[in-house]
């Protein structure tokens, strides 16, 4: 019996306690070397921790973020040749035109995300809802707006920080906002898109960019006023509506 007590599984040997080891004798990250003297003054152990810790948080960075060099194989703002019977200057417009709305269209996708998870009050169940259904189909459209910005030749606004230098839709603040500020920076945001997709739809028919055309008309322009639509009626009697005014206007019939 007395033999195995030191014996473990599969034959490991633990040690005597005789055969114990100082720190200093054990090969592990946890006694570096600044650290196997044992007679180190309060200050000395102290600049030995922090010499020790840069050196792993050094190590650690180097090897999560290898240097990569940054070549690109095409620049942002160039077009690439695509045999689809539309020009260099034609491709071009198209897509800065819709690198602009993309830029917008990731900011209200991502505003409706922000606030899903922010929104507060009696209406919090209903809008919280409302808020993730037009996130989901803001976010499909990101990626239809994308992919005819590669298929004209151009390339696609990706990252979050590029993003944020180009878009003109209003920044809002990081902490939570009442339901109704929340609506109504939700409203104005779908009216410039709408104001700047019609803008863009107009010159792309001019040019004869049919692609681009039709993707501005039946996906961008009919998917924001169809969101527009529950946004406003979500203001309903607010305030926040037609200058203050939720009721339409009755319509003034000409005199026989």
């Amino acid at each position: 019996m007395g033999q195995n007590v030191h014996t473990v599984n599969k034959g490991f040997q633990a040690p005597r306690p005789d055969q114990t080891r100082s720190p200093d004798q054990i090969p592990s990250p946890f006694y570096p070397p600044q650290l196997s003297t044992c007679n180190l003054s309060a200050n000395g152990l102290t600049n030995a921790l922090s010499k020790s810790m840069k050196a792993s948080n050094q190590i650690a960075v180097s090897e999560l973020q290898p240097t990569i060099s940054a070549t690109e194989i095409q620049s942002f703002g160039s077009i690439a040749d695509r045999p689809i019977s539309l020009g260099h200057k034609v491709r071009l417009a198209g897509c800065t035109a819709l690198n602009a709305l993309l830029a917008d269209t990731m900011s209200i996708r991502d505003l409706y995300k922000k606030h899903h998870w922010q929104v507060s009050g009696h209406t919090f169940y209903q809008l919280h809802l409302l808020y993730d259904k037009h996130y989901a189909e803001q976010a499909a459209l990101v990626d239809t707006i994308a992919e005819r910005i590669q298929t004209l030749g151009g390339v696609a606004i990706a990252m979050a920080a590029d993003v944020a230098e180009t878009t003109r839709i209003t920044r809002p603040p990081i902490g939570r906002e009442d339901p109704t500020i929340q609506l109504f920076r939700l409203q104005q945001a779908h009216e410039f898109i709408i104001a700047e997709t019609r803008t863009a739809a107009h010159a792309a028919a001019e040019a004869g960019d049919d692609g681009t055309n039709d993707l501005l008309v039946s996906d961008v322009l009919r998917l924001n006023e169809f969101q527009v639509w529950f946004i406003s009626e979500q203001l309903a009697g607010t305030g926040f509506t037609d200058g203050g005014k939720d009721t339409a206007a009755p319509s003034k019939q000409s005199k026989p």
